[in-house]
């Protein structure tokens, strides 16, 4: 693609109006759509730039000649009509593709703010993050999905809905309003709908999900999602309303009432935070673990049940390590770089840090 003197948002402009030409031509080659791909994947403005362009575009072919020649003629006196209505009736190649980004200005000024959603045939986009890693991305919708340690999700949007494949870890959805395209999360065996809401998708196995709502309703079905306009089962979905909590496996879906504390110590990794409250050292190395490569061994299988609450940084595990050793007396031994070995401690009553 032209890598020219533009900045900012005009820069990817062009470079969006350039991929589209090329992948509407015809002659895109295989390295051609890897190379469109990653381009796709630097950063979620050139997502966005892409799908308004490719929605717009695609409205603009199917609307017809009374509307090309009523509408857009005004908005083309220099002679940008037979441009546009020269594309799709014989293929050019877009390597120099100045009247690509003239026609998408012409096109963006005419239609306005349409609704941003990519073309179903585009392949869907990956997102990942690493142990310890938190990454925050913006959808072309407006919504926003926080990504929590060791996830990995698909975002795929067709002219139905806008889909979410969760394949692993944990995810925060912040989803826009759009009654005519709901937002859907496939986990595990089951999909949670929305329309627009605040909910948490956690896959503590491939057999277990968390669904946690914090604003708004959602559905919960171990059912595949039917399209607009089909016929609905007998017995509708379970719906998550805020402050509650659905578990689902392959056989059932339990949902709980949330105390509102309990859901902020939840969310808290969305400030790089862990938060514990009378917690078995148990539970708390569990959690502790998927922020970091350390590993936190029990020498003394009793020691599991000791409780303890407190707030430490995600990823850092010598805060926790510190209230061990002072607050409740176990013996850390650092036995290899990423390997701690806890010991009871010779005191017979150690504190409890609650």
């Amino acid at each position: 693609m032209t890598k020219g003197n533009d900045s900012g948002e005009k820069a990817e402009h062009r470079q969006a109006s350039e991929w589209l030409v090329l992948l509407d031509s015809g002659d895109a080659t295989a390295d051609d759509r890897k190379r469109f791909e990653e381009w796709l994947r630097e950063s979620p403005v050139h997502r966005a730039e892409f799908a308004e362009l490719k929605e717009t575009w695609g409205r603009l072919t199917t609307m017809g000649e009374r509307v090309r020649a009523g509408d857009y003629v005004e908005a083309d006196p220099d002679g940008l009509l037979e441009r546009l209505e020269g594309i799709g009736r014989e293929k050019r190649r877009p390597r120099t593709a100045a009247w690509a980004v003239a026609a998408a200005v012409v096109v963006a000024a005419v239609l306005g703010a349409l609704l941003i959603l990519p073309d179903p045939a585009e392949p869907p986009v990956p997102y990942t993050t690493g142990v310890g890693e938190h990454q925050t991305v913006s959808l072309p919708d407006g919504s926003t999905v926080d990504l929590n340690t060791s996830t990995e999700l698909l975002v795929e949007y067709t002219d139905r809905q806008r889909q979410i494949a969760m394949l692993q870890g944990e995810a925060f959805f912040d989803v826009a309003g759009n009654e005519s395209r709901p937002f859907v999360v496939v986990a595990g065996h089951g999909a949670i709908r929305a329309v627009g809401t605040g909910f948490a998708v956690r896959l503590k196995s491939q057999d277990l999900v968390s669904v946690t709502v914090t604003e708004g309703i959602v559905e919960v079905t171990h059912a595949e999602i039917s399209p607009p306009g089909a016929s609905q089962a007998a017995e509708p979905p379970p719906t998550l309303r805020a402050g509650q909590r659905a578990e689902y496996d392959r056989q059932d879906t339990r949902i709980e009432a949330v105390a509102e504390g309990e859901v902020e110590r939840a969310q808290a990794w969305r400030r790089g935070l862990l938060i514990f409250e009378n917690s078995s050292l148990a539970e708390v190395i569990d959690e502790v673990h998927r922020y970091t490569e350390t590993r936190l061994i029990l020498a003394d299988p009793e020691l599991g049940e000791l409780r303890l609450g407190g707030t430490f940084r995600a990823g850092r595990v010598e805060a926790l390590l510190e209230v061990l050793e002072k607050g409740l007396g176990i013996e850390v031994n650092r036995e290899q770089p990423n390997v701690v070995m806890l010991h009871a401690s010779h005191d017979p009553s150690p504190r409890d840090t609650s």
